[in-house]
C-alpha cells in the first residue's frame, strides 16, 4: 500500500468535511478556497495513480467516505443554489413592481396634468 496515496485520500476527506461546514455556514468564499485545494490534491493523486499500480480495494473505505460526504455536500449546495435563485427571482419581481408603481406616478408629474374646467 502506498502511504502517500492514503495520506492524500485522507486530506481530501478532511477537505470534504470542511466543505460541509462551509456550506452549512453559507461561506461561499471558504468553499471556493477548499474546492481549489481539493482539486490540487486530486491532480496529485492522478499523477500518483498513473505511476503506481495499487489495489483500489486498499483505499475503498476512505474513498467511500469521501463519496458520502461529497454527495451530502452536493445536495446541500443544490439546495442553497435553488434558494438563492428563488431569492433573486423575488427580488427582481419586487423591483419590477416598485419601478412600475412609482415610475407611473413620476411620468404623470413630469408630463403635467390637465384639468378641464369648462364643463362645470
Amino acid at each position: 500500500m502506498n502511504q502517500g496515496k492514503l495520506k492524500i485520500y485522507n486530506r481530501i476527506l478532511k477537505l470534504s468535511e470542511r466543505q460541509s461546514i462551509a456550506l452549512h455556514n453559507e461561506d461561499m468564499e471558504e468553499l471556493n478556497k477548499l474546492l481549489i485545494r481539493k482539486r490540487r490534491l486530486i491532480n496529485d493523486l492522478e499523477k500518483l495513480n498513473s505511476s503506481i499500480d495499487d489495489d483500489v480495494e486498499l483505499y475503498r473505505e476512505v474513498i467511500n467516505k469521501i463519496k458520502e460526504v461529497d454527495q451530502e455536500n452536493n445536495e446541500l449546495y443544490n439546495e442553497l443554489y435553488a434558494e438563492t435563485k428563488e431569492q433573486l427571482r423575488i427580488s427582481r419581481l419586487q423591483k419590477d413592481v416598485h419601478d412600475k408603481y412609482y415610475n407611473s406616478y413620476n411620468i404623470a408629474q413630469e408630463e403635467g396634468i390637465f384639468f378641464d374646467k369648462r364643463n362645470r
